[in-house]
C-alpha cells in the first residue's frame, strides 16, 4: 500500500500529465538531432560546391530555428502552466520539473539567436562578394 502511494505521488509531480512530459522530451530529442544535422552541414561547408545547395541549407536552418523558437515558447508556457496548476510544489522530483521549465525558457533565446545567425549569414556572404 505504501509503495502504491509513493508511485502516485511521484507520477503526479506538479500535476503534470504524460502529454507534458512527452512534449518536453520529444522537443528536446528532436532539437538535439536537428542541431547535430546542421552541425554536420557546417563541418562539410567547404566540400559543398553548389551555391544552390548552400542557400537551401541556410534557408532550412533559418526555418527550423524559427520553428524551434516557437516550439520551445509553447513548451515553456505549457510546462509553466502545468507547474502553476500544481497544488504541491515540494514533491519528490519537483527540482527536475523546475529544471525542465528553465531549460525550455532558456532555449527560446538560444534558438532566436541561432535564427538571427542563420538570417545574417547569407547577407554577410553577399556583402563580401566582389561585384
Amino acid at each position: 500500500m505504501e509503495s502504491n502511494l509513493q508511485i502516485n505521488s511521484n507520477s503526479a509531480v506538479s500535476h503534470w500529465s504524460l502529454v507534458a512530459c512527452g512534449y518536453a522530451i520529444t522537443a528536446g530529442v528532436l532539437a538535439f538531432l536537428q542541431s547535430f544535422l546542421f552541425l554536420a552541414f557546417d563541418a562539410y561547408d567547404n566540400i559543398i560546391i553548389s551555391h544552390k545547395v548552400k542557400s537551401v541549407i541556410l534557408s532550412l536552418d533559418l526555418t527550423f530555428s524559427i520553428i524551434w523558437s516557437c516550439i520551445w515558447f509553447v513548451g515553456f508556457c505549457f510546462l509553466a502552466n502545468q507547474w502553476n496548476r500544481s497544488a504541491h510544489h515540494y514533491l519528490l522530483g519537483s527540482s527536475s520539473a523546475r529544471a525542465s521549465i528553465a531549460f525550455a525558457f532558456f532555449s527560446i533565446p538560444c534558438w532566436v539567436r541561432n535564427s538571427h545567425f542563420s538570417f545574417s549569414t547569407p547577407v554577410l556572404s553577399r556583402a563580401n562578394t566582389p561585384r
